[in-house]
């Protein structure tokens, strides 16, 4: 199938029925699951969730199950700040949202005072957003990038 740049691109499936599976229904299937494979690409990089912390079975268990939640994590903790980078970034051409390589890094760090700290809990989610708000990047809406 030819992408609007012209470029040929080459789809692999064991669908082969194409009564049942039409191939121009492929690349709007693709589309859909974008959002999927970016975040398996997060966990997979950004979390470093190849080097588990152990050989066996429960240590790999751990380890993804620590690092589901701790992506999680973030979602709920980044979202208030989200909407803040939104409202202040609507005059923008290119509107700001939350560096997610920077929240990965600060609730990575900073996870063990999350859950042990005596400071108020809402004081130590107060800094963790803080350090979101500190470091946005630009959105590019409909912006391609090359397969």
């Amino acid at each position: 199938m030819r992408l609007s740049t012209g470029e040929l691109e080459v789809l692999a499936t064991n669908l082969l029925d194409e009564q049942l599976y039409p191939t121009s229904e492929f690349a709007d299937l693709y589309q859909k699951r974008w959002g999927i494979e970016t975040y398996y690409g997060l966990i997979k990089g950004r979390l470093d969730l190849e080097n588990f912390t152990g050989r066996s079975p429960q240590a790999v268990r751990q380890d993804v199950y620590a690092t589901i939640f701790l992506s999680n994590l973030e979602s709920v903790l980044i979202r208030p700040v989200q909407e803040q980078c939104e409202t202040k970034s609507k005059s923008l051409k290119n509107p700001q949202q939350v560096n997610h390589a920077v929240s990965f890094h600060a609730i990575k760090s900073h996870l063990i005072a999350l859950i042990l700290s005596k400071e108020p809990l809402p004081q130590t989610i107060a800094k963790l957003q803080q350090l979101f708000l500190g470091n946005p990047v630009s959105s590019r809406p409909g912006e391609k990038f090359p397969a």
